[in-house]
């Protein structure tokens, strides 16, 4: 029996109202980072809306691996690529993320951070938050979802346009012909929210291994 779950496909300007709201959650609690350490690629770009928004100039980067594919997890947290040899102690850090899913992948870089410096304060920042299925809550989010939703962000469109043409594909009979019909007939997804480029690129990869 095929997957159950739902389809989130935002747009830029849905995602920027989101990242705002996210500021303004954290404006408002009063505390203020002093870096933000931002885990690739999802959090990325809602680290520099914060960066922007709350007119913090130091930003680093994390990558940690847990979901190699969309769809897929790896059973550990693993680093990629460490975060530059800094000393961050003493410091205040905000920990981004663009979705708690599990949560652990936020839950390792605070746990990381924490021990590896001292006299630290981190708190972590995610925009959406699927509720019941993250057992790691972050200190702040714009939007809780349901555990089922795959979102699709403009960031990584044409990665999860290509996943999920593949879930059509394998679970529904699917083919290249018919996939980009069935993402909206059997997934639900508003195409419309879905630029052009990255249904064709999406495709385009797919075809080169048929």
């Amino acid at each position: 029996m095929a997957e159950k779950f739902s389809v989130m496909v935002l747009s830029w300007e849905d995602v920027y109202s989101h990242m705002v709201k996210l500021c303004e959650k954290i404006l408002d609690s009063g505390w203020r980072p002093d870096v933000i350490v931002a885990i690739a690629r999802g959090g990325l770009v809602p680290a520099m809306v914060i960066s922007d928004v709350l007119n913090v100039k130091d930003i680093l980067v994390i990558q940690l691996e847990h979901w190699p594919a969309p769809g897929t997890t790896l059973p550990e947290v693993k680093i990629r690529h460490d975060i530059p040899n800094e000393d961050l102690s003493g410091k205040k850090i905000l920990i981004v993320d663009d979705v708690a899913d599990t949560g652990d992948t936020l839950k390792f870089a605070k746990e990381m951070i924490e021990k590896r410096f001292t006299n630290v304060d981190v708190k972590t920042a995610a925009l959406h938050v699927k509720v019941g299925k993250a057992k790691f809550i972050p200190d702040y989010s714009a939007l809780n979802v349901d555990p089922g939703v795959w979102i699709v962000y403009p960031w990584s469109c044409v990665e999860d346009m290509e996943a999920l043409m593949r879930k059509c594909m394998s679970s529904y009979g699917s083919t290249v012909k018919t996939v980009i019909e069935d993402l909206t007939k059997i997934l639900g997804i508003d195409l419309s929210k879905v630029p052009a480029a990255c249904i064709k690129l999406a495709l385009s990869r797919i075809r080169e291994v048929e």
